[in-house]
């Protein structure tokens, strides 16, 4: 697969997650998540539009087209069922498969995503508590169905919650995700939450602890489960 292809096809994953999360897409936000020179996000957003995959409204927020959501559909799932087969079937670590998973979006085709799909089970969820996009979904999912973002809920005073899952933004950071991974902070587990000057704390019923830099507050996301304090 040429690099060309490669870089498309990150460019559009990088979109979808960006609504995903609800963020609006603009070039800005692709330089700050994939470190690429403004110019160079400019040029590659101009390619995209001219071979029908984007368009822009008001000149600033990319908007995918029919052709464009499938396809950054598509990459999305690959990279989300690859992250599956590598943690739960390889037993790479937490903090490692989703570089990895980077890489297999590219050169699984659809044929093998779907029978990778039937071999995990039609998995829902990755490990990382991210939703896998089905084969022909319409609708982008909506992470607000799935919690509330860690500085929202801190913010609000909720002192105790479940653990739902890490977006892709936080799943760059490898120290983080070794932290959780070693705390077993996982979707599902229960965690006491606090404010840690502008930072947050997540705490397990062991004691395990976990800082969170204020960078990755909205990258987290946690459900209630008990009374705020």
């Amino acid at each position: 697969m040429s690099e060309l292809i490669d870089t498309t096809q990150m460019y559009l994953r990088t979109v979808y997650e960006l609504i995903e999360a609800g963020i609006e897409p603009r070039r800005a936000r692709i330089v700050e998540r994939l470190h690429q020179a403004g110019p160079t996000v400019s040029q590659t957003v101009a390619r995209m539009e001219r071979d029908g995959l984007v368009f822009l409204r008001d000149g600033r927020t990319i908007a995918l087209t029919d052709e464009g959501f499938a396809e950054s559909r598509n990459v999305m799932r690959r990279h989300r069922l690859s992250e599956c087969l590598i943690v739960n079937d390889i037993g790479v670590d937490f903090h490692g498969a989703h570089e990895e998973a980077c890489r297999w979006e590219h050169v699984i085709s659809e044929p093998v995503a779907e029978k990778m799909a039937a071999m995990l089970g039609a998995p829902r969820f990755t490990p990382y508590g991210t939703p896998i996009p089905g084969s022909d979904d319409q609708d982008i999912p909506l992470l607000d169905l799935l919690g509330t973002d860690l500085a929202t809920a801190v913010g609000s005073g909720l002192a105790q919650a479940e653990f739902v899952l890490v977006d892709e933004h936080a799943q760059c950071q490898p120290r983080l995700l070794a932290e959780l991974q070693e705390a077993e902070i996982v979707p599902g587990t229960a965690v006491q939450l606090a404010g840690e000057r502008e930072d947050y704390l997540l705490t397990t019923a062991s004691g395990a602890r976990v800082h969170v830099p204020q960078e990755y507050g909205g990258s987290l996301r946690v459900r209630a489960i008990g009374p705020t304090e």
